[in-house]
């Protein structure tokens, strides 16, 4: 079986995420690769849920990543990546995974609210 990938999207501007971790996007005609902007965690055990990854203790777990295009390999553990994006461009994003063998998606978003919400695939 494969993985479970699971992502942690923040589309609104906060001042509690460093410059350095935001990826800045304002063209909307160009591609980014952000894999040197993912932090990276893997939970072999599959039971982490949204609100245990957003402890704080599990905050510190995440690691970022070194490379450009990530190669998670082929696993049964779940792979959580997290990033902060603020999108300044007027268009909607369009989030791309390259010969990714996945079962399922499970796609986190920060609403409006602060809340967490969840897009399911697979």
């Amino acid at each position: 079986m494969n993985r479970c990938a699971l992502l942690i999207l923040s589309l609104l501007v906060s001042t509690l995420v460093p410059a350095q971790e935001r990826i800045e996007y304002n063209q909307s005609d160009k591609t980014l690769l952000i894999g040197k902007q993912l932090f990276l965690f893997t939970d072999k055990s599959r039971q982490l849920a949204i609100q245990d990854i957003l402890n704080a203790d599990h905050q510190q777990i995440f690691k970022l990543s070194k490379v450009s295009i990530p190669n998670l390999g082929t696993s049964t553990a779940a792979e959580w990546c997290k990033f902060t994006i603020v999108n300044t461009s007027g268009q909607n994003l369009y989030l791309e995974f390259r010969k990714a063998l996945l079962d399922t998606l499970d796609f986190y978003y920060s609403d409006a609210q602060g809340n967490y919400q969840k897009i399911q695939t697979g």
